[in-house]
């Protein structure tokens, strides 16, 4: 969930955090990015209880809250919830 990872810095390290590990998990890793730009972003950020910017969601659980996580940090995070040992 970002402002917009165009625009803003701490929202593009966010989703560069994620390109670097997505090809690790092929077609088990489905992401979108949020945008609180339009009031579907603003609504759901309030439905799923975000606070801060940016965020990210693992399963609709908020994992990273305005934390830029390490490829370690994201990729243990994933494979807990793909169960992956």
């Amino acid at each position: 969930m970002t402002l917009d990872s165009e625009g803003c810095a701490p929202c593009q390290y966010m989703m560069e955090s994620l390109y670097r590990v997505k090809d690790r998990y092929k077609d088990r890793l489905v992401y979108r990015e949020t945008l609180i730009k339009s009031l579907a972003g603003i609504k759901r950020m309030g439905a799923l209880g975000v606070k801060n910017l940016p965020s990210m969601l693992i399963n609709n659980e908020l994992v990273f809250d305005n934390i830029v996580p390490s490829d370690e940090k994201l990729i243990k995070e994933l494979d807990k919830r793909l169960e992956i040992n």
